[in-house]
């Protein structure tokens, strides 16, 4: 069963809470398997747009998948970052949109359930992302961490540094920092680390 099929069953329910519950599950999916893995904070502050804002906004404009962030995590060290949102994942967010909260005029991916709707905190997204079937053990965090110490160890520097610009961290933290999640994929020798 593809994404868009279950999106199309959540859709043609009855309208309800559960229903955005269940579309916004299907979407936090896909945010962490579609691409490399964002922080729980760039995908709660991403604004829903059709059109470019300012570079001093996060946001995603969702007819042309540019995905534009200039305040997160590690902001002082790379800066404003363009990204290209995935198509697969692009698609299943304008199938969801109409569904979406809207907050200060703007839709964002992931809102609680109250009349006006407020952005999810990212406390509360960790405990919503384990709520959903599959994910009980594991955070939006521990995806991340996953998706860094599984990459090949012989992947290119250009692909890694693609991963990273995404990620939003550098090279060296994938190989050396994520490494400690998985040692055999990085053996010390080669990095010129020891325990």
């Amino acid at each position: 069963m593809d994404f868009e099929l279950l999106i199309n069953i959540a859709i043609l329910s009855k309208p309800n809470a559960n229903q955005k519950d269940i579309l916004q599950k299907l979407l936090a999916v896909l945010c962490y398997t579609l691409m490399p893995p964002l922080r729980p904070s760039e995908w709660l502050s991403l604004k829903l747009v059709e059109k470019d804002l300012k570079d001093e906004d996060n946001y995603l404009n969702i007819k042309t998948g540019k995905m534009n962030y200039n305040n997160y995590k590690t902001s002082k060290r790379w800066g404003n970052v363009h990204i290209e949102c995935n198509d697969e994942l692009l698609k299943a967010i304008n199938m969801c949109y109409d569904f979406l909260g809207s907050v200060d005029g703007y839709k964002y991916l992931f809102t609680d359930n109250k009349e006006q709707p407020e952005i999810i905190q990212n406390s509360n997204f960790t405990k919503f992302f384990k709520s959903i079937v599959g994910f009980k053990e594991m955070s939006p965090n521990d995806i991340r961490n996953l998706y860094c110490s599984t990459i090949p160890f012989d992947t290119s520097l250009e692909e890694r540094a693609k991963i990273a610009t995404i990620m939003k961290h550098s090279i060296q933290s994938q190989m050396l920092i994520y490494s400690k999640y998985n040692k055999n994929s990085y053996p010390d020798e080669d990095l010129g680390v020891s325990e």
